[in-house]
């Protein structure tokens, strides 16, 4: 049997960080009818999840799938943790003791989002506050935190934050989930070779994530038929940096087929970025990186614990596919990692791509597909 699903949140963190989180943290998330609590206690389960030799767990994905639901009813011990959190975030703010402790929970709220379905954007406030505590954490050196939760937290923060952005139409949203300060810390993370919980020896990749999203900004808000000269050095900038990316040679091979999945997702996510009249050039570029990368999905089998990171490459080539026979490849993929994993987002992600098929004279390319979330009411990351 597998590792459970959530296996990727084993993070790398010492005894002492572990037991401080549990023991201290009450975690809150709003949502459109009420305020309900996440119970320490199941946190303390869901960390006990991560260990499929603790006595009593039972098969890690069945009885995942079986308690599906991390958030228990309103009841009125609610209101004994609404007010131990809300104590808690106001003793923060004159002492700065507990800012790992709520910096974490948020992270970690926003993998539970993730988990459950949470079509109504949610996970967006979390990595709001996620990102303020964090800008804190990091700049402060009299914060103290260990060095393998440091690393995690950047890593994390960058990784769902990169992956959130094709969920925002630059449009009409000026919102930026990254600053340069924790573009910084990730870059100092690649230099090192670091081997992340999350992105494995792709971190890297996901880094130029908001160069390509700034240079889309610009071309859709500027309303102009060709990109100027600059956008276009740093269009071959970034393509030649991802087309030189090669995988770290230590990892295992599903997280090397992974990062070149990423790869290719990357290249197209930055080749529709010009205008429709340049697009055209890339028309036969887009075909073949496409294919390129069908052919390292087949090679990964759905049920592959890496596949809890697919979303956000599989809605990138999905977007982009008009041949009938890879649409249903992809939705037979994404069927089969739902039935395996069984994140709420995976579905979410299926039914985006469905709208976009339906739609493809209108909507075609990871630079619409805010726009079917937006006619599906749906706002999912895609991390």
């Amino acid at each position: 049997m597998s590792r459970p699903a959530c296996a990727r949140l084993q993070v790398a963190m010492n005894t002492k960080d572990r037991s401080l989180i549990l023991d201290n943290t009450c975690f809150q998330t709003t949502n459109p009818s009420t305020v309900r609590m996440v119970e320490k206690q199941r946190l303390h389960q869901w960390y006990l999840f991560q260990n499929p030799r603790r006595p009593g767990l039972g098969t890690g994905c069945q009885k995942y799938r079986q308690n599906r639901l991390f958030f228990p009813g309103q009841s009125p011990n609610s209101f004994y943790f609404l007010s131990h959190y809300l104590h808690t975030t106001a003793n923060v703010m004159v002492n700065d003791s507990n800012v790992i402790l709520l910096g974490v929970g948020a992270l970690t709220l926003c993998f539970i989002e993730n988990v459950r379905v949470d079509a109504a954007g949610t996970i967006y406030d979390h990595l709001l506050a996620a990102k303020t505590l964090l800008v804190k954490i990091l700049a402060d050196s009299r914060i103290l935190i260990t060095t393998d939760l440091r690393c995690f937290i950047i890593e994390y923060y960058i990784y769902t934050a990169t992956l959130s952005m094709i969920s925002t139409d630059v449009r009409v949203s000026n919102q930026n989930l990254l600053t340069d300060e924790l573009i910084h810390h990730a870059e100092s993370l690649v230099e090192a070779q670091y081997i992340g919980n999350m992105c494995g020896c792709w971190l890297e990749l996901l880094l130029v994530i908001p160069s390509i999203f700034d240079l889309g900004r610009r071309w859709l808000t500027n309303g102009v038929e060709a990109l100027n000269m600059d956008d276009m050095t740093q269009f071959a900038v970034i393509q030649h940096k991802v087309l030189q990316w090669k995988p770290n040679p230590s990892v295992q091979s599903d997280v090397t087929l992974l990062g070149l999945i990423y790869q290719q997702a990357i290249l197209l996510y930055l080749y529709t970025v010009p205008s429709s009249s340049q697009h055209r050039k890339f028309v036969g570029v887009i075909g073949s990186t496409i294919d390129k990368a069908m052919g390292y999905m087949r090679e990964l089998s759905p049920a592959a614990p890496v596949n809890t990171n697919m979303c956000w490459p599989i809605a990138i080539i999905g977007s982009l596919t008009t041949d009938f026979e890879q649409q249903q490849e992809i939705k037979n993929y994404l069927v089969a990692m739902n039935a395996t994993l069984g994140f709420g987002n995976i579905l979410q992600v299926l039914g985006i791509l469905e709208e976009m098929w339906q739609h493809q004279g209108e909507q075609i390319g990871p630079w619409d597909i805010c726009t079917a979330m937006q006619t599906l009411q749906t706002w999912i990351s895609f991390s």
